[in-house]
């Protein structure tokens, strides 16, 4: 993705995490070492905050490996509004690089 303007970032990730097993997986941004995320326990699909990344202006990739078989992702959303999106939250688009 390419952002404008630089500056504090929050990553939300709507997730599905339905027991200890199935609630952790891999984030990556950009070049920076991977973070694993665990404990994301959710009650159905929920948006979680899954990093508050300070970024410049540009190009950047973010990578969600999931860990375990049983958690579900829906949507990341990136923002530099520090709430959640409701419900679904806006219409999706893709942006994934072959």
């Amino acid at each position: 993705m390419t952002l404008e303007k630089g500056g504090a970032y929050t990553l939300f990730a709507r997730l599905r995490c339905p027991s200890a097993d199935d609630d952790s997986c891999g984030l990556q941004i950009d070049d920076a070492e991977p973070i694993m995320r665990n404990g994301l326990g959710t009650s159905g699909w929920q948006w979680i905050t899954m990093e508050k990344p300070e970024l410049e202006a540009g190009t950047h990739q973010i990578s969600i490996g999931v860990r375990e078989d049983g958690l579900g992702l829906d949507k990341i959303c990136l923002s530099t509004f520090f709430l959640a999106p409701e419900e679904l939250g806006l219409q999706a688009s893709n942006c994934c690089l072959p």
